[in-house]
């Protein structure tokens, strides 16, 4: 012989006993109204044994006597007023990703994302029952990886971009994606008034081209300071005129010269003076040329 399927009970009128024993809101509902539809006894004298308003029981029993067992399944005002039984699928598989990908998220944070991916606003009694018995999670990894884990630089700027617009505050967005509050901020600044051109990697990089010291130059140097009396004065005056000092005191260093020694005991009048300004000339003009 079979097991039995259900676990046999001594019957009971006892309410206390049969709440105890309903395992479905709808089931305990009509079990509370049975006495009045099936028997006839009187809402007040129902009332009176379950510690139940009694023109609640009245109006419930009017309502099975029209609509049957429909009236069972009517939503309470609080689901009405929250569309909890008309949360459409993918609202309810929303608000469980985002628990699941992102935990710290607060109710009123998930309500405000539902709101502006769905123009609705879920109360936060409805997200935690759709939390408690909503669908599983529809990834088991996270959806960004942290920032610095992002190798392009433009990717890592729009994963910012993309959650705020999905309904993310720029706070949950630095603490999931493990970047400064700052920097979230003014990414959301820059995008704010440059739109997507603004999330562009910005080099601080010198485009500025350096200025070296070419062959032209250094043999004209070289010229000159083997020029008895005249090259020092003329290549070190020369040199700092063009901004050239540093790259012209290796050269003096390196032909066995030294310009600062020079210079003070030059002369700056007269016919020496005319030629050093001349020959200040041709190391500018061979620096210009180059």
């Amino acid at each position: 012989m079979p097991l039995p399927k259900r676990v046999p009970h001594e019957h009971t009128e006892a309410w206390d006993q049969i709440k105890q024993l309903c395992r479905w809101p709808e089931q305990r509902r009509y079990e509370l109204l049975r006495p009045v539809v099936l028997y006839g006894d009187l809402p007040a004298e129902r009332a009176e044994q379950t510690g139940t308003n009694e023109r609640t029981l009245r109006r419930q029993a009017d309502q099975f006597e029209t609509e049957g067992f429909l009236s069972f399944f009517r939503p309470t005002p609080q689901q009405l007023a929250d569309h909890h039984r008309s949360l459409p699928p993918p609202l309810r598989q929303l608000i469980v990703d985002l628990k699941a990908d992102n935990p710290a998220f607060s109710l009123r944070e998930i309500a405000q994302i539902c709101y502006v991916q769905f123009g609705r606003r879920p109360s936060q009694p409805t997200i935690k029952q759709v939390l408690a018995d909503g669908p599983a999670p529809s990834r088991k990894t996270r959806r960004y990886p942290r920032y610095s884990e992002i190798a392009d630089p433009f990717e890592r700027r729009r994963a910012v971009i993309t959650l705020h617009l999905e309904g993310w505050v720029p706070a949950s967005i630095a603490e999931y994606l493990g970047l400064s509050r700052s920097t979230s901020y003014d990414l959301l600044k820059r995008f704010q008034e440059e739109g997507f051109a603004g999330i562009e990697p910005h080099s601080s990089a010198n485009t500025r081209p350096v200025r070296k010291v070419d062959m032209t130059i250094k043999q004209a140097i070289l010229k000159l300071a083997r020029e008895p009396g005249t090259g020092g004065v003329a290549h070190a005056r020369g040199a700092q005129a063009d901004g050239l000092a540093d790259q012209s005191n290796h050269l003096w260093t390196d032909h066995g010269r030294e310009p600062a020694a020079l210079w003070p005991g030059e002369a700056s009048q007269g016919e020496e003076g005319t030629q050093r300004t001349s020959l200040q000339g041709a190391v500018s003009s061979s620096y210009l040329v180059g």
